[in-house]
């Protein structure tokens, strides 16, 4: 495939405000369905990429980034989860209070820590019992 402008084609991902690769370098390739063949590479970003990518659009207002949050939370995957208390704290949004609060009492420090800097980002801090 021959693009007029091959500026255009950018073959790293988009996080906070830079282009980036994979921490590890690993990429996959593009593939064009019409003819299999490869148009280019992108990075095979992994965990740690995805929590930067989710903390950086914490403050952004959109049915989009919300799902992102909710999808990141409920994964079930607990670097992910901070990451989405996180978000929800930064975005200073109230609907996210009950989610946060109920994770005080989590079993996981990590998680208790977050939700309890996201509870005093959302000014929930008389709805948490001392």
């Amino acid at each position: 495939m021959k693009l007029k402008d091959p500026k255009l084609f950018c073959q790293k991902c988009y996080i906070d405000g830079a282009w980036a690769d994979a921490d590890g370098g690993a990429t996959f390739d593009v593939v064009n369905p019409s003819d299999n063949s490869v148009m280019g590479t992108v990075p095979d970003m992994g965990e740690a990429e995805t929590r930067r990518a989710i903390e950086a659009v914490a403050s952004l207002e959109s049915p989009e980034i919300e799902k992102i949050i909710r999808d990141a939370y409920d994964s079930g995957v607990s670097e992910l989860v901070q990451s989405a208390l996180y978000a929800m704290g930064q975005s200073s949004h109230p609907r996210w209070l009950p989610t946060v609060v109920a994770e005080m009492d989590n079993e996981h420090a990590e998680i208790r820590y977050e939700a309890a800097n996201a509870v005093g980002e959302l000014g929930g801090e008389t709805v948490v019992p001392h």
